[in-house]
C-alpha cells in the first residue's frame, strides 16, 4: 500500500489504480485482431533509433492489437530487431523525417486508430516543416493524436495558430517552454499548485489534454486536472516518457477520452517505475520499464 496524505477537497485530483481502470476498456472475448487497437508510432532518426522503438513495445505491453512504426529508411532494421511483433514502415527519407515522408504517413494513419508523434526526430528544419505538415493535415481528419518530443518543439514556431480537435501533448518543462514561450516556475519552488493555472489556461487555449510530466505530472484538458504523486528518481532515464507517450497512444486507440488516456497513461508509467523500485532501486533503464507494463495489479493508495 502507499500512504498519501490530502484533504477531502483534493481527493478527487490525484491519481488513483480506478483511474488505468477506467482509461483501458476490457477486451470482448469475440473481437478480432485489430478490434483492440491499431497505433501507429511516427519518429527516430539515424541518431535516435530507440525512441519509437520504446514507444511502440510499451503500446503493445497495454494490450494494442496491432502497432506500426513508420521510421527513416536507414533505421529500419533496427527498428524490427526490438521485437518481431513489431510492423515497420520505411519512409522514404535516409536519416530524419521530411516532407517526403507524408504521404506514406497519411496512407498508414489512414488504417490506424491513433498516431503517435515526436520520439527522436531530431530538430532540422525540414524535419520541423515535415512535422506542421503532418500535424495539421491530421488533425484536420479528427485522428487522435500523441505529440511528443520534438514535434512538440516544431510546433512551437506556430502556436497562435494551433487549435486542436483529438490530442494529448506530452510535454516536459523545457518542451512546455519551447511549445508555449511559457516559463513554468520550478517544482521545487513552487509545488504542482504553482503551475497548474499556467497549464490549463494552455490546454484551453491549444484546445488539447496537456500531461505535464514532471516529479508530479500536471493532466489537464483545460477545466478538468489530476495530478500524479506517485513515481520515483529512476524515472529520470532517457526514454521513460518515449514509453509513456506510447502508453497515451495505445489507450486513445484503444477508445478512451484524450484526457481519460493521459491521466492512465501517466498512473500506469509511473506505478511500473515504483515497481522496478521495489525490486532493483532507481537503476532502471526504459526498456525494464517496458518490461514491467503490466507486471502486477496496482495496489490499494490510502487517502488520510
Amino acid at each position: 500500500e502507499q500512504r498519501i496524505l490530502v484533504s477531502a477537497s483534493q481527493l478527487d485530483h490525484f491519481l488513483q489504480p480506478g483511474d488505468m481502470r477506467l482509461a483501458l476498456k476490457p477486451r470482448d472475448p469475440h473481437s478480432h485482431k485489430g478490434d483492440n487497437g491499431r497505433l501507429l508510432v511516427v519518429g527516430g532518426s539515424s541518431r535516435y533509433v530507440g525512441a519509437p522503438s520504446l514507444a511502440a513495445l510499451a503500446a503493445l505491453k497495454v494490450g494494442v492489437d496491432l502497432v506500426t512504426s513508420a521510421v527513416p529508411t536507414s533505421i529500419t532494421s533496427a527498428v524490427r530487431s526490438y521485437s518481431p511483433d513489431l510492423i515497420v514502415v520505411p519512409l522514404p527519407a535516409e536519416g530524419v523525417l521530411n516532407l517526403a515522408c507524408i504521404p506514406t504517413i497519411l496512407r498508414e494513419a489512414q488504417a490506424a486508430d491513433a498516431v503517435v508523434v515526436g520520439m527522436g526526430m531530431g530538430q532540422e528544419e525540414g524535419t520541423k516543416a515535415a512535422v506542421i505538415d503532418l500535424i495539421n493535415k491530421l488533425n484536420e481528419t479528427g485522428k487522435p493524436i500523441v505529440i511528443d518530443a520534438d514535434a512538440l518543439k516544431a510546433l512551437g514556431g506556430v502556436r497562435k495558430e494551433l487549435t486542436f480537435k483529438n490530442a494529448v501533448l506530452t510535454p516536459h518543462s523545457a518542451e512546455f517552454l519551447a511549445l508555449t514561450g511559457n516559463k513554468l516556475p520550478d517544482e521545487e519552488d513552487v509545488g504542482w499548485e504553482g503551475r497548474l493555472e499556467t497549464v490549463k489556461r494552455w490546454a484551453m487555449c491549444l484546445n488539447a489534454t496537456v500531461l505535464l510530466k514532471s516529479k508530479y505530472d500536471i493532466i489537464t484538458d483545460g477545466q478538468k486536472f489530476k495530478i500524479k504523486t506517485i513515481g520515483n528518481a529512476g524515472m529520470t532515464a532517457g526514454g521513460t516518457g518515449d514509453v509513456l507517450a506510447g502508453i497515451v497512444g495505445a489507450l486513445m486507440s484503444r477508445g478512451a477520452s484524450p484526457f481519460r488516456s493521459a491521466v492512465g497513461a501517466s498512473f500506469l508509467n509511473s506505478y511500473a517505475g515504483d515497481l522496478l523500485e521495489s525490486e532493483i532501486g532507481q537503476h532502471y533503464s526504459a526498456e525494464d520499464l517496458v518490461s514491467m507494463l503490466p507486471r502486477k495489479k496496482p495496489r490499494a493508495m490510502i487517502i488520510a
